[in-house]
């Protein structure tokens, strides 16, 4: 690092300039503007890096073999060409161009370029970057064309400097000591170019008005702090109050829900009560005229019972049929029994017993059927129509108390 201060403040020249000290390991990024530094940056990359990416396989062009060189003949070969053309040939690798190494040394360029870049941009301004020179010290500055590659990869559009150290069989390289005494005296150029008392008194300056500043700033924040949570506090109150209000008006409809829910349960319970009490009929006016309405022409009633004893309210019916060319009396009396048991008010029909019999002088099919009616509780039964339909019939019969005499048809 001391070596790249050295180098980077020696070259006395007035503009910005970058100068990348490469060394065998590491690299050191140091930007000066006239006798100011800017920055320092170290990057883990140097020419080692380069050797080792020359390591690995090379393909020449047209040939399915690979040559693996080792660390003398890279350390030669990358002396000899450095970074070379696409189409430049390289010494002691027949078949061989530059197109066949680039692949290998780019990943490491592109990171010494990634890094000055990076460096420059966070580093300057967007005029001093546009200003800035780069110029290579250090062992790498010996490569071929790595000054060229890295400026134009970094984006670097001034003229590119090389400053090749001499060599050191030549000449000694600085000692220790000389470098530590340039180190420290770059070190004091970056505070300032002041004496030791005005330094001091910028410093102690600096600090009160850095002091004075963060107290400032530590009491704005708390102001706004207070303001926000004032603020917020403010909000939720009136939250608070509005779901004060929404629970008064929930426990209200909850109080109606409730008064609501009794008088219905009470209202069925009085319901049940006076069902209980009043029992089930079905409508046996509505009966009557249904049992008229499906008897056929060719049937005539015998006897007619109504009963609603019991858990279920019947009627019994005796009836028949005259026997005639005709008349079908079988599937007259079917045919009976099917409408009866498609009416709603009909549970069920079931038809007893049969027989043949003389009716009135004439043969007749006789039946009996016993029909389960629907009970209906009394409080909801329909009200009985003011007058019943009429039913003509030429042998016509009164109802007497076990419902038709003989011969009436309803």
């Amino acid at each position: 690092t001391a070596a790249a201060l050295e180098c980077a403040m020696s070259s006395g020249a007035a503009q910005t300039g970058a100068t990348l000290f490469i060394g065998t390991h590491q690299s050191v990024l140091a930007v000066v503007s006239g006798q100011r530094l800017e920055l320092v940056r170290t990057i883990a990359a140097g020419t080692e890096t380069l050797v080792e990416a020359l390591l690995r396989p090379v393909r020449p062009r047209g040939d399915g073999t690979s040559i693996t060189l080792d660390r003398s003949a890279a350390r030669r070969l990358l002396a000899a060409v450095g970074i070379p053309g696409a189409q430049a040939p390289l010494p002691d690798l027949p078949g061989c161009d530059g197109a066949c190494i680039l692949p290998l040394l780019q990943p490491a360029l592109q990171r010494l370029s990634v890094e000055i870049k990076q460096s420059l941009r966070f580093g300057l301004s967007e005029s001093a970057r546009s200003a800035v020179a780069l110029r290579l010290a250090g062992e790498g500055s010996r490569i071929p064309n790595l000054a060229d590659v890295l400026a134009r990869q970094a984006g670097i559009v001034q003229p590119v400097h090389t400053a090749i150290p001499d060599n050191p069989s030549d000449s000694p390289s600085p000692s220790s000591d000389r470098l530590a005494i340039r180190a420290a005296s770059l070190s004091e150029s970056l505070v300032c170019l002041l004496g030791n008392e005005a330094t001091r008194q910028m410093t102690v300056t600096g600090l009160r008005r850095a002091l004075i500043a963060g107290i400032a700033a530590a009491a704005a924040l708390l102001t706004v702090q207070g303001v926000s949570v004032f603020a917020t506090l403010s909000k939720e109150r009136e939250r608070l109050a509005a779901i004060k209000s929404s629970a008064a008006g929930t426990d209200a409809l909850a109080g109606v829900q409730d008064r609501a829910l009794a008088a219905r349960t009470a209202t069925t319970a009085l319901s049940r009560r006076i069902a209980t009490t009043m029992g089930q009929s079905p409508d046996w006016a509505a009966v009557l005229a249904v049992i008229a309405e499906r008897t056929p022409p060719s049937m005539r009633i015998l006897d007619l019972g109504m009963s609603s004893t019991g858990t279920t309210p019947s009627c019994s019916l005796r009836a028949y049929v005259r026997i005639g060319d005709a008349v079908n009396a079988p599937n007259e009396i079917r045919r009976f029994v099917e409408a009866l048991g498609k009416e709603p008010l009909v549970d069920s029909v079931r038809l007893g017993m049969t027989q043949r019999a003389k009716v009135r002088g004439g043969d007749a099919e006789t039946f009996e059927l016993a029909i389960g009616l629907v009970p209906v509780p009394i409080g909801e039964n329909l009200a009985l129509p003011a007058s019943l339909p009429s039913f003509a019939q030429p042998e016509g019969s009164v109802f007497n108390s076990r419902g038709l005499a003989e011969g009436a048809t309803p």
